[in-house]
């Protein structure tokens, strides 16, 4: 071939080749737009929204803080002690002096003003003893009873602690509810080991198994026959001496012999009024001040 013609077709190529790229690189391409990631702090909720005076409440939120250092909560004006804070949820304590209204809360810097109204109602809440105790129980007596540390302990009315009354040979694993029958026998609900406990009035402490295998499953029964899935999470008695409980977005109700049956609840999250076998929960937890 005719170099000058080989030389003439190769450029012909080239430009052709160069032409296609250039046309390719100008076309445009749709960016998709950067989702807008909302970060700023939001109120929700005080859970509960009536308290007395020193009360302990919870202010419900989205973004919070999780430095205490960075948050002020302030009822009326009036500085209030915050206890512990995650970013969804604040603890703080209701002043003494606090008012009903609307609460302020600073938030990194920020002041945030509630919506929601906070009830401050009257009387006085004085402390009985200095040991720490949560999900109390209360009996015929007057006889305090909460969980210290996964020890179930027995406070009078005038504040004196009396010995635990679980033994000690027997390992607890997250107690979250304490309550007693009329004849003095107290059951705790388990929520480590997925059972209900109880120990017998005059029994020294001993622990026993009432319901629960301790395996995490949904099955209702009687004794260890019976399981729950997520643990039993609060607990309230009734004059009968039936123990009630929530476990996996259910209810259950568990009779003086250990038989387990479904109150209400199906296990699937919702808000659902109805029937036992199709109401739904969104979130359940039983939590009730109670006395045979």
């Amino acid at each position: 071939m005719n170099p000058k013609l080989l030389l003439t077709a190769l450029l012909a190529v080239t430009v052709v080749a160069i032409s296609s790229c250039t046309k390719t690189s100008n076309t445009l391409v749709p960016i998709a737009p950067v989702p807008t990631v909302i970060t700023d702090p939001l109120f929700t909720r005080f859970t509960p929204n009536v308290a007395l005076p020193n009360s302990a409440i919870s202010i419900i939120g989205t973004n919070f803080p999780t430095d205490v250092s960075k948050i002020t909560v302030s009822f009326g004006g009036v500085a209030a002690t915050v206890y512990s804070a995650t970013a969804t949820e604040i603890v703080v304590g209701v002043p003494a002096t606090a008012k009903t209204g609307t609460v302020v809360l600073g938030l990194n810097g920020t002041n945030i003003t509630t919506p929601n109204t906070f009830t401050v109602v009257g009387g006085t809440q004085t402390a009985l003893g200095s040991t720490y105790m949560e999900h109390i129980g209360v009996d015929l007596s007057g006889f305090v009873y909460g969980e210290n540390n996964n020890v179930v302990v027995r406070m009078s009315t005038a504040g004196a602690i009396l010995t635990p009354l679980n033994n000690a040979a027997t390992v607890l694993k997250t107690i979250w509810g304490v309550a007693v029958d009329g004849s003095g026998n107290v059951y705790m609900a388990e929520l480590g080991n997925k059972r209900l406990d109880k120990i017998a009035a005059g029994s020294g402490g001993a622990v026993t198994v009432l319901a629960g295998s301790g395996t995490a499953a949904y099955t209702d029964g009687t004794g260890t026959a019976a399981a729950f899935l997520t643990g039993p999470k609060g607990l309230a008695i009734d004059l009968s001496g039936n123990l009630y409980t929530t476990d996996g977005l259910r209810v259950r109700k568990i009779t003086p012999a250990g038989v387990v049956t479904t109150l209400a609840g199906t296990g699937v999250a919702g808000n659902v009024d109805g029937p036992a076998a199709s109401a739904q929960f969104y979130r359940v937890w039983l939590q009730a001040y109670h006395r045979p």
